[in-house]
């Protein structure tokens, strides 16, 4: 991501930036207005470097992924009940009709699961509840000996959140 990317996405990562300077002094707070300006760059270089990756000032795939990981796992350790935190109101899961933020933090931990060896299944952080997102949804049930049905509902994710403790 450069600086003509959509504001969104700009958005989206400046908020990343954002979370992740409140919790590492190395990264320097920035505000958020969809511009990917000097201030946006200087913070995306930092977190590059903070995290051994290379210094670019260049979002791309590899730095989307770690911050949206940074993210998630800042996110869980300020949330005090991350499993009914995933879901809101009278939700009974997160699936496909899903589109906001709790898809990249289910992508992040599915990711990291992966990563890790737990889960066969690689899931890519693209915002989106796709097909490798609800596999790797499907494998933490089938491990956990959860009805299979590919969406995220609170027994599911307290499963995927203990396997991510554990980890």
């Amino acid at each position: 991501m450069k600086r003509e990317q959509n504001k969104r996405d700009v958005r989206q990562v400046q908020q990343y930036l954002r979370r992740a300077s409140q919790a590492d002094d190395r990264i320097p707070g920035i505000g958020v207005d969809g511009i990917f300006g000097p201030e946006t760059e200087a913070a995306v270089r930092a977190f590059q470097r903070a995290y051994r990756l290379p210094d670019t000032g260049v979002v791309d795939r590899i730095t989307w992924q770690a911050l949206a990981e940074v993210d998630a796992a800042i996110r869980e350790y300020h949330r005090p009940a991350v499993g009914p935190a995933l879901l809101r109101g009278g939700e009974e899961s997160v699936g496909p009709e899903t589109q906001d933020e709790r898809v990249w933090i289910v992508q992040a931990v599915l990711h990291r699961l992966h990563r890790d060896g737990v889960i066969a299944q690689p899931v890519e952080m693209t915002g989106r509840f796709d097909s490798a997102t609800e596999q790797a949804v499907r494998q933490i049930q089938r491990m956990a000996l959860l009805p299979v049905t590919g969406a995220v509902d609170r027994p599911t994710w307290q499963a995927a959140v203990q396997l991510y403790r554990s980890e």
